[in-house]
């Protein structure tokens, strides 16, 4: 029996999903996630946000087969 892990990551903004990939390494996940983040905060937004305004999450989930 097999065991495969891979990652989700999951990107809101001010608690509004907006868009998640899955993963087959966390690298991969947090290079996504640091794309989508630049993609989606322009300069004006940055004056005005909070450190939890964008949060991406990254769970860690198993697959056995």
């Amino acid at each position: 029996m097999g065991n495969e892990t891979y990652y989700i990551a999951k990107l809101s903004k001010k608690g509004k999903f907006l868009s998640s990939d899955i993963f087959e390494t966390l690298e991969s996940a947090r290079l996504w996630a640091m794309e989508e983040t630049k993609l989606l905060v322009s300069d004006s937004f940055l004056k005005k946000c909070k450190s939890e305004d964008v949060v991406v999450e990254i769970d860690k989930h198993f697959f056995a087969y």
